[in-house]
């Protein structure tokens, strides 16, 4: 089994590295899916907790829960798709 590490400095404020171990990826495409993965994190964290607090209103899954969720979904792709084109 190969394994392939990938590295990725972060500037904010301070100055932060993040690690990436993939079997799968070769280092750079590991960290490209890692970027996605995180984008979909920060979008679920919205719906979640900071602003929708989709959990607070405790939907049952009915017609309207499921199109709001496939509604935003749709959303976060094709801002994804975009935020991919143009890096």
């Amino acid at each position: 089994m190969n394994l392939y590490f990938g590295k990725k400095e972060i500037h904010t404020q301070r100055t932060q590295t993040l690690y990436v171990v993939s079997n799968g990826f070769q280092s750079k495409k590991a960290l490209n899916a890692y970027k996605r993965r995180w984008g979909i994190e920060v979008v679920f964290g919205h719906f979640k907790k900071k602003g929708l607090n989709i959990e607070d209103t405790h939907l049952r899954l009915t017609i309207t829960a499921v199109v709001f969720l496939e509604t935003f979904a749709l959303m976060f792709l094709a801002l994804n798709y975009v935020f991919a084109a143009f890096p």
